[in-house]
């Protein structure tokens, strides 16, 4: 799982139901995400407690410009 795609910058989270994900005979073995994670009621869940923006501020050295202050999302 990512929330941003930046080419080789990319940065992926682990995102299994246990340490393997099981056998589904009914369809894709990452149904559960859709089914489960992703239903309505837990997807409000997941963005009323767990998800945030984070802001980082940091100072970095631009050729004509001197120091700039650049936040990343």
């Amino acid at each position: 799982m990512t929330t941003r795609l930046e080419d080789d910058r990319t940065y992926f989270l682990p995102f299994n139901k246990d340490t393997d994900n099981p056998v589904n005979p009914n369809g894709h073995k990452t149904a559960y995400i859709w089914e489960d994670v992703l239903s309505r009621d837990n997807l409000l869940d997941l963005i009323q407690n767990y998800l945030h923006l984070q802001k980082i501020t940091e100072k970095v050295f631009v050729e004509g410009k001197g120091i700039v202050e650049k936040t990343k999302k």
